[in-house]
């Protein structure tokens, strides 16, 4: 499953799920709409994919989706975005199989709750092969972690007791169309009855098949409502704001001021 050194353009974010750990947040908006300084994380989303170069956007939504169309029909972009829906929630690897026949070539898919730092992003795209993202994190065995040798995946695995390195799935993956005919040979997870892309990575891993792994600079993920706090923190420490005193104010907020 390689591919020609070319840039990546097509993405798909997976942006279906009902957002369970964000309760209370998301009982009446779904996730992707939650805002981090006043712009809802979706936007941020196409926003990032549109700096790496992407020009068209394929949303997989399920869960809200009037409310997720008429946000985008309200907040129209540069970038081609165009919707399909999940119709069950049956887990990651049938959510992409959702973009089957809506991407033409290699593409990006982002799991809905997750930004990566623009430079490693764009490095991805670039790779020509199929790839993964990864972080380093300290406690591996709460995530998917990859067995790696090299840059090139040799395991993939969830959760597990004794983790085979410290580089945690950040959700992130570049694909070529002929995953699709991967995931149809993908049995169901004993555990969950679902569909997932990692069981199908670990598969493409078993024939033979190439992914390399990216290690990430920077992730942000948006799973539990203390994240929003963890993200407008991060989003923060970016804005060149700017602040005097009362008296130099005039008592009104100059345009560099976020409050």
């Amino acid at each position: 499953m390689t591919a020609g050194n070319r840039s990546v353009t097509e993405a798909v974010i997976l942006a279906a799920g009902r957002g369970t750990r964000l309760i209370p947040l998301t009982r009446r908006r779904p996730k992707p709409l939650i805002p981090i300084l006043n712009r809802p994380f979706l936007q941020h989303q196409l926003e990032l994919l549109e700096t790496a170069g992407i020009r068209r956007t394929v949303l997989i939504i399920g869960h809200m989706k009037e409310t997720m169309r008429c946000w985008l029909a309200d907040n129209p972009t540069t970038m081609e975005v165009v919707t399909r829906v999940q119709r069950e929630a049956r887990g990651t690897g049938d959510a992409i199989k959702t973009a089957r026949g809506s991407v033409g070539g290699d593409f990006l898919v982002m799991n809905g709750d997750v930004l990566l730092d623009p430079a490693s992003l764009s490095a991805m795209l670039e790779s020509g092969v199929s790839a993964v993202a990864a972080r380093e994190v300290e406690n591996p065995q709460d995530y998917g972690v990859f067995q790696v040798d090299g840059e090139m995946v040799t395991g993939v695995f969830e959760k597990p007791e004794n983790p085979p390195s410290n580089l945690a799935n950040v959700g992130c993956y570049v694909f070529r169309p002929d995953i699709f005919d991967m995931i149809d040979q993908t049995e169901p997870n004993p555990k969950r009855g679902e569909v997932e892309i990692t069981d199908t990575l670990q598969n493409m891993v078993d024939e033979g098949l190439p992914i390399r792994c990216f290690s990430v600079q920077q992730w942000n993920e948006l799973g539990k409502p203390w994240d929003v706090i963890n993200l407008t923190e991060t989003f923060l420490e970016g804005v060149a704001g700017d602040a005097g005193s009362g008296d130099s104010m005039g008592g009104r907020a100059g345009s560099r001021v976020e409050i």
